[in-house]
């Protein structure tokens, strides 16, 4: 991690915060450009999972409506070893971190030890004109689960969409506020046999469930 200057700039990313009683912690930035430089700036805040939250493995789908993403994978204090789409690609040393820089190909990402993962859009000038950056908290399967409600905003000019994420060799049983998951939109990833599925959605509350486990973030 870097060294903290409340004067100089400085990036915390990778630090280890521990405590002799529970806590939560939060962590972004007041107005972060993604990538570095690139118009516009968005705060961007998100809490962190904890250590033994973590997993070793974490599956990433592209994010709708954008051209391209940014996952930036953290090891925690035992370092890691990573392998992407079944290629080996990095040895993180403790704490460290890695940037991928993905087009709208999916990513499994693989480590012999616990790993964080954020996947970050890209500012407005980024080349797709579409929104600024944003940071979502990518779980591990372990932290799927059946029924999941989820709050999309009201912002015109813009479009909500939920993603789910189906494991391997789960059912495609998936509803969206009651309704079926439109089969025909489900993609599946070969390398990892993780399916996915984008939905655009209305403003409000959203409430999905399915027999077994699933992944869901909104943006």
């Amino acid at each position: 991690s870097a060294p903290f200057s409340k004067d100089l700039p400085c990036d915390p990313t990778g630090t280890l915060i521990t405590a002799t009683a529970p806590v939560a912690v939060i962590s972004g930035h007041n107005c972060a450009y993604v990538p570095v430089k690139i118009e516009a700036c968005n705060p961007l805040y998100e809490q962190l999972l904890p250590i033994p939250s973590l997993s070793k493995s974490v599956f990433v789908p592209p994010l709708e409506g954008r051209a391209f993403s940014i996952v930036r994978v953290i090891a925690a204090s035992d370092g890691a070893s990573l392998s992407v789409n079944g290629k080996k690609i990095e040895e993180l040393p403790s704490q460290g971190f890695v940037d991928l820089d993905r087009k709208l190909e999916p990513v499994w990402i693989e480590a012999n030890h616990m790993i964080q993962v954020m996947l970050l859009s890209p500012g407005f000038r980024s080349g797709d004109s579409v929104g600024d950056p944003c940071m979502i908290t990518m779980r591990g399967s372990a932290d799927y689960a059946r029924e999941q409600t989820v709050i999309t905003l009201n912002d015109v000019g813009w479009d909500n969409y939920i993603t789910v994420i189906i494991p391997p060799d789960h059912d495609e049983d998936v509803m969206i506020d009651g309704k079926p998951l439109d089969e025909s939109i489900i993609k599946e990833h070969d390398d990892s046999d993780h399916r996915w599925a984008s939905i655009k959605v209305k403003p409000g509350t959203h409430t999905i469930s399915s027999k077994e486990p699933v992944g869901v973030f909104v943006h």
